[in-house]
């Protein structure tokens, strides 16, 4: 039996209920692990569209530019836009010689409001939450037509993640209870649905106990809510291997069963991932290696990458062992890095999950080294050096160095 430290459990409650009732607990670590097959060779897979959690509190990149807040003197946040096309940043507000430093600009917070959080654009829409007033907004992208979506200031104590899905938002969250007689007042962890029409919201009949503050929603697929749960303290994988832990679960929120996806020592799951599909390393803490990655030292470790396929129910295999230094899902292929023949170098690959084949990662080990970021449809946001830049996705692939600063 497997030792897991899991500091959550989950209890079964009824909603709007106030006569106490029976509470039926379900714990974390009680939750089955799911088996996986021994499958030498790796499938096609069906790379589609879906939801991701949004986690950015500070900015959002699209195909037509950046959307991130600024400090004017005052310290109020300033909502603002960096252009590609125009090359140049500019306030989201709509009105002419504005100061942008009032309530009636689009584009004005207050720093007692606090810096807009969970950032989201539809193609239509740029919602954004309050935290200081729990309340989720919306407004068109030029800054006009600010409304409120949802008020959960009576309700709501913290929100930890929230995942948009087309027209509903999840979010985990801390709700608070007050006694009546007593006025105590208690914090329920749980998950709300939020309907984004109509701005009505109801939490899920589960509640989580214990602290949160590790936990994250990391994607939905059906019934089913992904979370992430990882207590590592080391800010980049794999340099202590005994501080690599990460566990994923399967929520459904319908019936509230749990299925634990992967183990949890020594395994790494990938921050880009893709709909569908979850992406995760579990390594040999014994198969150190001594590497070379950009004329620099480092220590790799050996390990098995695996693709769990969520609608077949099955976890797919690499047919051989790669390198845990660096790997992800991105545009839909699969990034990752193996051993040279040399035995010292890294040699980086990307493999196209739709068709199974399989080219040179040209700019694995370029000097100065390209820090991937994030992607949107038609751009890669990488770093190159300390200047934010973006590339097309066919310039990337094919080693171009082509890079637009991002003003």
């Amino acid at each position: 039996m497997r030792k897991l430290i899991w500091p959550l459990i989950l209890i079964l409650i009824l909603c709007g209920c106030s006569v106490h009732q029976e509470q039926v607990a379900v714990a974390f670590e009680d939750a089955a692990l799911f088996p996986t097959e021994s499958i030498t060779e790796f499938p096609v897979l069906d790379v589609q569209e879906g939801s991701a959690a949004q986690q950015s509190d500070q900015e959002l990149y699209t195909d037509f530019g950046k959307i991130y807040c600024v400090q004017n003197e005052s310290r109020d946040y300033i909502l603002s836009l960096s252009d590609y096309e125009a090359g140049e940043c500019y306030p989201l507000c709509p009105k002419s010689n504005c100061r942008h430093d009032s309530g009636d600009c689009g584009a004005y917070f207050s720093f007692a409001g606090g810096q807009p959080a969970f950032l989201h654009y539809d193609g239509s829409q740029l919602y954004f939450f309050r935290r200081s007033d729990m309340i989720l907004q919306r407004q068109r992208i030029d800054g006009s037509g600010r409304e409120t979506v949802a008020d959960l200031s009576e309700d709501v104590f913290s929100v930890n993640t929230i995942l948009y899905e087309q027209e509903t938002a999840w979010l985990l969250c801390e709700l608070m209870d007050v006694n009546e007689d007593t006025s105590e007042l208690t914090i329920r962890k749980t998950v709300v649905e939020l309907d984004l029409t109509t701005g009505k919201w109801a939490e899920l009949p589960y509640a989580f106990e214990g602290d949160m503050t590790n936990v994250e929603l990391y994607g939905k697929y059906g019934d089913e809510l992904l979370m992430r749960y990882s207590d590592s303290t080391s800010a980049i994988p794999f340099q202590n291997p005994e501080d690599t832990r990460y566990i994923v679960f399967l929520f459904n929120v319908e019936t509230g069963e749990i299925t634990q996806l992967t183990e949890y020592a020594f395994t790494y799951v990938s921050s880009a991932q893709c709909p569908g599909y979850l992406l995760y390393c579990v390594f040999d803490p014994e198969s150190e290696y001594e590497v070379s990655y950009c004329g620099e030292a480092w220590s790799a470790y050996s390990g098995e990458l695996l693709i769990f396929d969520l609608a077949e129910r099955v976890c797919y295999r690499m047919e051989s062992d790669c390198l845990t230094w660096e790997f992800s899902i991105r545009d839909g292929k699969l990034f990752y890095c193996e051993l040279d023949d040399d035995g010292v170098s890294l040699e980086g690959k990307i493999r196209d999950l739709e068709t199974g084949a399989v080219m040179d990662w040209a700019f694995f080990d370029s000097e100065p080294r390209l820090r991937w970021l994030t992607e949107t449809e038609g751009w890669f946001i990488v770093m190159d050096g300390d200047i934010i830049c973006r590339i097309t996705k066919e310039d990337y692939y094919a080693g171009n160095r082509e890079l637009l600063p991002i003003p």
